[in-house]
């Protein structure tokens, strides 16, 4: 079976492009009353 190549070390610059977005769009800091995760909780996600 081929192995697939890891994301992991790609990780953190997705987490930082996912901030930075949150910061551009006051809209999309929040998803109803609840905040958006921070920078590390989305690195656990994509873990």
């Amino acid at each position: 079976m081929e192995q697939e190549p890891s994301l992991r070390h790609e990780l953190p610059g997705i987490a930082d492009s996912i901030a930075r977005s949150y910061q551009q769009d006051e809209r999309t800091r929040h998803i109803s009353a609840t905040p958006l995760p921070s920078r590390e909780e989305v690195i656990k996600i994509l873990e």
